[in-house]
């Protein structure tokens, strides 16, 4: 139950990081300007908008994090509205892509790992799946995660919805 507030409305503080404090990178994919990013980590809520001129932003490593989004989309002069959300662990300097997804009358979030054409070899990684040097701490192992798929709905529909319960 701790995602129905992640695509909340209401404003959240940046997450506090702390001096030295471990980081991966979320890389956001198909948002639009006006989505609203909240992450929940350690039982508080923070908005994680990207860091402005770019479409990353940082997040906590070594912890389990969930990530939503309320999203509004207009289709056909009507306004639709979805929440989905994702959580997950990101490792150490690890980059993720978080990628909406939009089949109508569906949205979800995905999240998976990220290697950027740029990013340096990790000799490290290759010895560790050898079972040489590196342990078993530098393997290629995904991110655990979870994806949450929401409907996206009319205003009007969700008020007729919840009036006949």
């Amino acid at each position: 139950m701790a995602l129905a507030g992640c695509g909340s409305s209401q404003k959240y503080p940046r997450y506090p990081f702390v001096k030295y404090e471990e980081t991966a990178t979320v890389i956001f994919q198909n948002f639009e300007e006006d989505d609203r990013m909240t992450m929940y980590s350690g039982g508080q809520f923070y908005d994680i908008s990207p860091v402005e001129g770019s479409t990353t932003a940082p997040v906590p490593a070594g912890k389990v994090i969930s990530i939503g989004a309320h999203l509004v989309r207009r289709f056909s002069s009507r306004a639709y509205w979805s929440v989905p959300a994702v959580g997950f662990a990101p490792a150490r300097g690890k980059f993720y892509k978080l990628t909406l997804l939009i089949t109508f009358p569906k949205c979800r979030l995905e999240v998976e790992p990220f290697v950027p054409e740029d990013a340096p070899e990790d000799p490290f990684a290759a010895a560790s799946d050898r079972g040489g040097a590196g342990g078993p701490d530098n393997s290629n192992a995904e991110a655990e995660r979870t994806t949450i798929s929401a409907s996206i709905r009319h205003p009007a529909s969700s008020h007729e919805a919840s009036a006949g319960r």
